[in-house]
């Protein structure tokens, strides 16, 4: 039995092809709905231990950077494993149960990502950082280099 105030529509209607290119990602996760969406799936997943709600929701989100995020998120909260695999999200729950995620039962999705934010911006920034020094200069060789002496054995260009 689906009502209106059922999660499971408000992810239905994101999914739509029609209303996916109007969609502000930013607003969808900070707003109400979302955050009750991902509260009733978490019950979900703590009652059956299904992970096919948390699968069509990081397909939803795949195109965006709120992706990892979530995937995060259930990391810590659920102990689970996130994967692609053939193109695919997959969620797979680990045989051992995780004591961290016993204390994090009681995180939610908002409070998850209020404290990530400064994290994932450092994360993104050192990567990003790290790229601009990674940047090789135009490598010269040692015998192609113009500072050689004329005359010195293998003066001559290479051939």
């Amino acid at each position: 039995m689906t009502t209106d105030t059922d999660p499971r529509n408000f992810i239905k209607a994101l999914s739509l092809p029609v209303v996916r290119p109007f969609i502000s990602w930013e607003k969808v996760i900070k707003s109400e709905q979302f955050l009750s969406s991902i509260q009733y799936y978490d019950d979900h997943f703590d009652r059956h231990r299904d992970t096919g709600p948390f699968e069509r929701l990081l397909a939803l989100l795949d195109d965006t950077k709120y992706r990892d995020l979530l995937a995060n998120y259930l990391r810590v909260r659920h102990s689970v494993q996130v994967s692609r695999e053939n193109g695919k999200v997959k969620v797979s729950v680990l045989k051992s149960a995780s004591v961290v995620a016993n204390t994090h039962k009681e995180m939610t999705f908002a409070k998850f990502s209020s404290d990530s934010k400064p994290a994932y911006k450092d994360r993104v920034s050192k990567i990003r950082n790290s790229e601009k020094n990674n940047f090789k200069k135009n490598y010269v060789d040692a015998l192609d280099h113009p500072a050689r002496l004329p005359g010195s054995f293998g003066h001559g260009r290479r051939k």
